[in-house]
């Protein structure tokens, strides 16, 4: 669901991170916030996703709050891969909190489950395959076999999604929106620059998972970010984070993006 703009920041619980000049970019008007209020929320173009025919989520785990946000603004077909999903993840994780004797941790597990089935029928469709390369299915030929031409992606999938950067590249003229949470960013920053370089949807948003470190030199291990295919606008300089961002989790300092 949409979020509205809300959260004040405290300048005293922050870390503060360092990212290069290619990063720095102009507001986008219509971004929301899709999905979860913590870990698994992002922010988007509200007309990128108004405008696609269809949604491909890559990553899933136990939370799949922004495809129903999504589904909510556009009601689309949803194609979500992730083959670590299924009946058993739901109950092991039920199993272990009575484990703990935390009965309403426990219970919460299952009616997730419940939820799950009640959510992917019809043509929002769970594929219990993860996608990233050999041995894993490759981006093209899901995006091949998508007969829309109004494309909008999410990938969170644990660093396979430098496998996927030259399809997401060959395919973007199909592409309404991407957004992209990228693993390991201090490892592989100049692939990342490289990758934006070559990708003509603009980039509209950054969030520095919180989950993760500041690495040595000043950079997020872990970066959301969002792509639009709408033409760049005259607006002001962005800061992060923004109004729309929220931390990860709540328990880690929230990170301060700066440019160099």
């Amino acid at each position: 669901m949409e979020r509205p703009l809300a959260q004040a920041f405290d300048d005293s619980d922050r870390v503060r991170a360092s990212l290069p000049a290619a990063f720095r970019h102009r507001r986008c008007p219509d971004l929301v916030r899709i999905g979860s209020e913590a870990d698994g929320g992002y922010v988007v173009s509200q007309g990128d996703v108004r405008r696609s025919e269809f949604l491909l989520s890559f990553g899933l785990g136990d939370n799949w709050s922004f495809e129903r946000g999504f589904h909510a603004l556009s009601p689309v077909p949803i194609h979500a891969y992730d083959g670590s999903v299924n009946r058993k993840l739901f109950y092991r994780a039920a199993w272990q909190a009575l484990k703990r004797r935390r009965i309403d941790e426990a219970v919460g597990h299952l009616r997730n489950y419940l939820d799950f089935k009640r959510f992917f029928v019809s043509d929002r469709v769970h594929v219990r395959k993860f996608v990233g390369g050999q041995p894993y299915l490759s981006l093209d030929d899901v995006v091949r076999g998508v007969a829309a031409r109004k494309v909008f992606v999410k990938m969170d999938i644990e660093g396979s999604e430098y496998r996927c950067l030259d399809a997401l590249v060959e395919h973007q003229h199909l592409l309404t929106g991407v957004v992209i949470e990228f693993h390991d960013v201090d490892l592989h920053l100049d692939r990342i620059v490289g990758f934006m370089e070559r990708f003509r949807l603009r980039l509209v948003h950054v969030h520095a998972n919180n989950c993760a470190p500041v690495a040595a030199g000043g950079i997020p291990v872990a970066l959301e970010l969002s792509f639009s295919a709408q033409p760049a606008s005259g607006e002001p300089w962005c800061d992060y984070p923004s109004p729309l961002d929220r931390r990860n989790t709540a328990d880690r300092p929230d990170i301060v993006i700066g440019y160099r």
